[in-house]
């Protein structure tokens, strides 16, 4: 019951920040596992690498990709690696900006090569940081960014926050609560 009750707060913890901030963010972690968890994740989250995807107006995707550690270009990972080992990669990030759908799948993970549309023309884009545990989907996040005032530093905040917000949907996740079975009559005390 406590869980429930840390869940709800927490819940409501950011649907009222998200309300006051004026931000909008989304997280999904229908996917996790019960080997899945926050704090197996959270060691992780530090050192995993970011394929970073997309770009904004007067920012190219190699400058973002300076700005947030341990982040790579996704465009030129996407040349490295082929369909056939990709799934095979290691634990990480898979981060886009633009016009995305969110991954509804573990093909995202073994393939995220992104629609080729020019991301400087988007006039409201959205980052998606997904977490893939080599070819499977776990979870993801996403914010939106205003294009003209979003700066490579805010890009690397908000990868930040949004990689804390994934952890949060892991812990929060349906896979992490152990069902409780109720006896349906108790013993008479006799």
């Amino acid at each position: 019951m406590n869980k429930h009750l840390n869940a709800l707060f927490l819940s409501c913890l950011v649907a009222a920040s998200t309300t006051l901030c004026g931000c909008q963010q989304t997280i999904d972690a229908r996917w996790t596992t019960t080997n899945d968890n926050a704090e197996r994740w959270g060691a992780l989250v530090p050192t995993l690498p970011i394929a970073l995807y997309g770009q904004l107006p007067g920012m190219s995707n190699e400058e973002i990709v300076r700005s947030i550690p341990n982040a790579i270009s996704g465009e030129s990972s996407n040349h490295e690696a082929t369909s056939t080992n990709r799934s095979e990669l290691s634990r990480r990030f898979i981060a886009t900006i633009g016009e995305n759908n969110p991954p509804t799948s573990n093909a995202y993970c073994e393939n995220p090569i992104r629609d080729p549309s020019d991301d400087r023309s988007i006039s409201s884009p959205e980052l998606i940081l997904t977490i893939c545990d080599g070819g499977r989907l776990v979870a993801w996040s996403r914010t939106r960014m205003d294009p003209h005032t979003t700066s490579p530093a805010d890009v690397a905040y908000k990868v930040k926050r949004l990689k804390n917000l994934v952890l949060i949907g892991i812990a929060y996740s349906p896979s992490q609560y152990t069902p409780i079975e109720v006896a349906s009559s108790f013993p008479s005390g006799d």
